[in-house]
C-alpha cells in the first residue's frame, strides 16, 4: 500500500470504521445494564439518566449537552461523534470488557499523537494493524455476524490496490485532534485515576502545595 494511501486508510479507520464498531459495543453494554425500574424509554436513555451526574460534570457532556439529552425525543447514538463514544466507555462502562475499554483508550490515545503519525510512514502501519485487532475485539463483543462481515470486507477491500470510496480525507483527522484537545481535561477513567497524559501535571501541582 502506497504511503498516500495507507494515510488515507488511517483516516478512514479512525473516523468511519472505529464508530461503526464502537456505537453497537455501547449498545450492547447497555442492554446488559437495564434495570428493572427501566420500564419505559430506551435502555440507552435510561441508562443516560443513571448516569447523567457523570456526564454533566464532564467536559465533553456540557458541550454536547444537546446530542446526549436532546429535548423531547430519544437520544440518537448515530448523531454521537468518536470522542463522545470513546468518552462513554472510558468513563461510563467500569465494568465493560477490559480488552474493549483498552481499544478505546488507544483510540483517545491517537488522538493526542496522530499528527506525529502522520507524518511518519512506520507508525502509520503500526497504528493501522494496531487498529485492525481492536475493532475485531470490538466485533467480538458484540457477536454481530453480519456487521462482522461487513467490516472485515470493508477492512479488507481498504488494503486492496483500489481502495475507491474507502479513502478519506486527512484534513479530517486535524479536526478529530482539535476537538479532542477541548475535551482532554475531563477525560478520566470511571476509577477516578487520570490517564498518562496528565499524569505529569497532576503530580506538579501536587508538589507545589507541598512547597
Amino acid at each position: 500500500m502506497a504511503t498516500n494511501d495507507r494515510v488515507y486508510s488511517l483516516v478512514h479507520m479512525v473516523l468511519t470504521v472505529y464508530p461503526k464498531v464502537i456505537r453497537p459495543v455501547i449498545l450492547r453494554y447497555v442492554q446488559q445494564q437495564v434495570t428493572p425500574v427501566d420500564t419505559s424509554g430506551s435502555a440507552l436513555d435510561n441508562f443516560l439518566y443513571r448516569n447523567r451526574a457523570i456526564v454533566f460534570q464532564s467536559t465533553i457532556g456540557e458541550d454536547r449537552q444537546d446530542v446526549f439529552f436532546p429535548r423531547n425525543e430519544e437520544s440518537d447514538i448515530e448523531q454521537w461523534d468518536v470522542h463522545m463514544l470513546v468518552w462513554l466507555i472510558l468513563n461510563v462502562c467500569p465494568d465493560l470488557d477490559e480488552d474493549v475499554r483498552a481499544a478505546g483508550q488507544r483510540l483517545h490515545n491517537l488522538s493526542e499523537d496522530i499528527l506525529n503519525v502522520l507524518n511518519d510512514t512506520n507508525e502509520q502501519s503500526r497504528f493501522v494493524e494496531i487498529m485492525k485487532r481492536d475493532i475485531q475485539t470490538c466485533l467480538k463483543f458484540i457477536q454481530d455476524n453480519n456487521l462482522t462481515k461487513t467490516i472485515t470486507k470493508e477492512i479488507d477491500e481498504m488494503g486492496s490496490s483500489q481502495p475507491g470510496q474507502y479513502l478519506s480525507n486527512p484534513d479530517e483527522l486535524h479536526k478529530w485532534h482539535n476537538a479532542a484537545k477541548k475535551v482532554k481535561d475531563r477525560f478520566k477513567d470511571t476509577r477516578g485515576k487520570l490517564h498518562d497524559a496528565f499524569i505529569g501535571m497532576y503530580v506538579t501541582m501536587m508538589a507545589s502545595q507541598l512547597l
